[in-house]
Formats: structure tokens, sequence, C-alpha cells
């Protein structure tokens, strides 16, 4: 069969239907013989880019306040490799009171966030 292909791909056939059948059948069965292959590539490659995107998420910070006036640090992000069925494309994560994260200096603010949205993904999206 790959003979023919490769007689089919140096010669100019005046039947170009003739050439596109060959082709179509020498593609369906390569799919064949690896299509386990390619269902691995494909999910590996997937898994790979959930687990990038994991290492430094974007995310927004908006604080909340309650009936009895305290304020609450929830941070919104989105999470493309899911489809949400929400009206809109995001999720809100609570952090903690705002009166308890307030005195945390802003690399700690963000490890802090970090860790949270990382144990929430975990828990709502495991690998």
């Amino acid at each position: 069969m790959k003979d023919l292909i490769k007689k089919i791909l140096k010669e100019q056939y005046e039947d170009d239907d003739f050439q596109l059948e060959i082709l179509n059948k020498e593609l369906k069965e390569v799919e064949e013989d690896y299509e386990d292959i390619i269902k691995k590539y494909n999910y590996l490659k997937k898994k790979i880019e959930i687990l990038e995107y994991r290492k430094n998420i974007p995310y927004n910070i908006g604080y909340v306040k309650d009936k009895g006036g305290n304020e609450y640090i929830n941070v919104r992000i989105e999470y493309p490799f899911v489809k949400n069925e929400k009206k809109f494309p995001y999720y809100r994560i609570y952090v903690g009171r705002r009166d308890e994260l307030e005195n945390l200096d802003k690399n700690a603010m963000d490890k802090r966030i970090r860790h949270v949205i990382k144990k929430y993904l975990k828990k709502k999206f495991p690998i």
C-alpha cells in the first residue's frame, strides 16, 4: 500500500478522485492502527496544559460584606477546562475574613490565595 501511495504522490494522475480515495483509505488505516497512541497523546497533552495553567492561575480579588458588617475576601477565577453551565464562566472562592488577612504583606497574601485556589481546584476538579 505504501508503494502505491508513493507512486500516487510522485505521478500526476488525471483523476484526482482516485488519488483522494487512496489517500483517504490509507489515512483511515493509519488512524485505526494508531488510535490508542493518538488518544493517549491527546490525553497527556491536555493534562500537561491543565497543570501548566494551574501553576500560575490568574485571579481577581473581591471584598464582600455580610449583613453583620463583616468583610470577606473572595477570589474569582476562570477555569477554561471545564464547561461551566452558569451564566458567568467564573468560580468564586472564599479566602477568609478581611480583618484576619489584612495585616499580611502582598507576597504572603498572594501565597495564601494561590494555596486556597489550588486546594479548591484539587477538590472540585481533580486531575
